[in-house]
């Protein structure tokens, strides 16, 4: 297997790695921003090889765990979002 070849490879394998034990799976999930109201919704995850979960938005924009619990909270209430 060549180096381009095994980077696709490692790359699939984050993007469908189970979340770790511990973290909630917030695929699917819609988060209201904290600071400026902004609304977006998580798509898909990768997890790094030490653990960490980065979270894609269908902004395609990337949060860690941490960012979207310091910064943003889920809203429950999806009207709330097409308003």
């Amino acid at each position: 297997m060549n180096n381009k070849e095994r980077k696709k490879l490692n790359d699939e394998l984050r993007m469908s790695a189970a979340i770790p034990e511990g973290m909630d799976d917030v695929k699917g999930t819609t988060w209201k921003n904290k600071h400026n109201s902004s609304i977006i919704t998580i798509v898909k995850s990768t997890v790094t090889d030490i653990g960490n979960v980065f979270w894609y938005s269908n902004t395609n924009e990337i949060y860690s765990s941490e960012d979207l619990n310091k910064h943003w909270h889920p809203v429950f209430d999806t009207t709330e979002e097409e308003e």
